[in-house]
């Protein structure tokens, strides 16, 4: 029984509650037994870490290959003479309207642009207060489309953001009254904070695009997309998102603090309390005829093994025991999307290598899950991830 209460306490040591933790043993096993755990448990960890480290470099699948990618020329992608592309529109109106509101954070800019483009949605993860949604509000004023924000709590119901059918007595009939799921952009602040019940409701959202209510499937409004937004600093009242629904993301997008020159045009711009005025750059027809012309855009078969590669490096990963699980066919199939939205961003009507390289993080942090990941922080796991991307060479 003290053996049990002893693996109690040193698993929730290890899930990050330390003080709790400490205690618990201190108080079961005695202080010198616990700190002699604890040095077990650190010189696990080094040696793990150098293990991790000393394979990365010995391994012969883990090379550095910038350079042999960069010594690919681009004439090598370009479509054959009888491939018929669509023409590359000019994204720089909606590009512009979004640098005019948001000052800094070009990454979350990008993946904006390349979700609403590629048809899926994104994941922003950072602290509070660095404009996501600021960020999501500009970008459905930006294209003339329906906003709506749903603030995730642990008692918000699934009626609460799809609807429900209410009985009307005046004609005694039931009527459906659809909830903030329908919208353009719909804004899941805090996505993590949503009980296991609503997170089941968004995901038929998110992959099928309708609703099922009161018997009757009701279709989302056409462009669609979901943005949630999670908080990595406080753990209190946080659900763990099933691996299921995050891979209905396209991408996700770390966020960090901006630098001082941009916090000074923070306080210049928004030092007076105004909020930035939007005013639409394009029109949802204009979106709808980007995603047509984003998937006429040539991807050569070169590049298509890569992007397989690189989603099987992570399995190959996994059964080494690096990560706890890769990623899926659908990571390739986002990348593929991805690559795409960032050829038709740089006005090319063929993807590069390096468009599938700057999308592969993005498309694959939220699809794997490292094995050791309670004991890493997120910039050890974006060092991770960047070797297995780096490490996979061109086919």
């Amino acid at each position: 029984m003290r053996a049990a209460f002893s693996h109690i306490g040193s698993k929730i040591w290890c899930e990050g509650n330390f003080l709790t933790g400490s205690l618990i043993c201190a108080a079961l096993i005695g202080r010198r037994v616990f700190i002699l755990a604890v040095a077990v448990l650190a010189a696990v960890t080094i040696v793990k870490r150098l293990r991790y480290r000393h394979e990365a470099l010995v391994d012969e699948s883990v090379v550095c290959v910038p350079a042999t990618i960069a010594a690919s020329s681009d004439a090598e992608f370009k479509p054959p003479r009888d491939y018929r592309a669509a023409a590359i529109a000019d994204v720089s109106a909606l590009h512009n309207a979004l640098r005019r509101a948001i000052v800094g954070q070009g990454n979350a800019i990008e993946a904006l642009m390349v979700a609403l483009i590629a048809g899926g949605h994104v994941l922003l993860e950072g602290p509070p207060g660095l404009a996501k949604t600021l960020a999501c509000r500009t970008l459905a004023g930006s294209i003339d489309a329906t906003f709506s924000r749903i603030q995730c709590t642990a008692d918000l119901l699934p009626a609460e953001i799809v609807g429900s059918e209410i009985f009307d007595q005046r004609d005694l009939s039931f009527k459906t009254r659809l909830g903030p799921l329908f919208a353009n952009v719909v804004l899941v602040d805090e996505i993590n904070r949503a009980p296991a019940q609503t997170q089941a409701a968004l995901l038929e959202a998110l992959e099928e695009r309708q609703v099922s209510l009161g018997g009757a499937a009701h279709r989302l409004p056409e462009p669609f997309l979901v943005l949630g937004t999670m908080n990595e600093i406080e753990a209190d009242g946080i659900y763990s998102l099933p691996a299921a629904q995050v891979d209905r993301f396209l991408l996700k997008v770390l966020l960090h603090f901006p630098s001082r020159c941009e916090e000074l045009e923070i306080l210049d711009r928004f030092g007076g309390g105004l909020a930035p005025c939007v005013k639409p750059a394009v029109s949802i027809e204009t979106v709808s005829g980007w995603r047509g012309t984003a998937r006429t855009i040539y991807c050569a078969p070169r590049l298509m093994e890569y992007m397989v590669a690189l989603v099987r490096a992570t399995r190959h990963r996994a059964l080494e025991g690096g990560l706890e699980y890769g990623a899926g066919p659908r990571a390739a199939l986002a990348i593929l999307a991805g690559a795409r939205a960032k050829a038709m961003i740089a006005g090319r009507v063929y993807v590069l290598p390096k468009d599938v390289q700057s999308i592969a993080c993005a498309a694959l942090r939220h699809r794997v899950a490292f094995a050791d990941t309670f004991l890493l922080d997120r910039e050890e796991r974006e060092r991770r991830l960047s070797d297995i991307v780096d490490g996979v060479p061109l086919p």
